[in-house]
C-alpha cells in the first residue's frame, strides 16, 4: 500500500513543511478538498489531489495516515512534534473498520474519544 498522508483545514504555512517530512518518509502528502469530506475515506485516499479550497464541514485539523510500517509511524509523529506541526490536529490511522466511514463520522469519533480522554483525566 501506498504511503499516505491526507489532511483537512492544515494551515497553508504547515503544509508545506508536512509535505517536506512526508518526503523524508517516503509518504505522499494530499491536502484534501472539502467535497472529499463527505466521501469514503478509502476512495479519498487513493484519489489524486484536488483544490483544498472552500469550506470543509468542521473547522478542526484532520490528518489520516494510511499505508504506515514498521517505525515510520513513530518517526512521522516526532517530525511533527520537532517541526510544531498539526498541534491539537486529529490524526487517525486508516483502518478496515473505518475505511468506510467520511472524514466528518470519522471527525466525529475522533472528538468523542478525546472528550472521553479528557473528560476521564479530569477525574484524577
Amino acid at each position: 500500500m501506498h504511503t499516505t498522508i491526507t489532511v483537512w483545514n492544515l494551515p497553508p504555512e504547515q503544509l508545506g513543511r508536512l509535505r517536506w517530512l512526508g518526503h523524508q518518509l517516503r509518504a505522499e502528502v494530499k491536502a484534501a478538498s472539502p467535497r472529499e469530506a463527505g466521501v469514503p475515506l478509502r476512495l479519498v485516499v487513493s484519489a489524486p489531489e484536488e483544490s483544498a479550497e472552500g469550506e470543509t464541514p468542521f473547522p478542526e485539523t484532520l490528518l489520516l495516515l494510511s499505508g504506515f510500517e514498521g517505525g515510520q509511524l513513530d518517526r512521522f509523529l516526532a517530525g511533527c512534534r520537532e517541526a510544531g506541526l498539526a498541534r491539537g490536529a486529529y490524526k487517525a490511522v486508516l483502518t478496515p473498520s473505518n475505511r468506510q466511514w467520511t472524514a466528518v463520522q470519522l471527525m466525529g469519533e475522533l472528538r468523542e474519544e478525546r472528550a472521553a480522554l479528557e473528560g476521564d483525566g479530569r477525574k484524577g
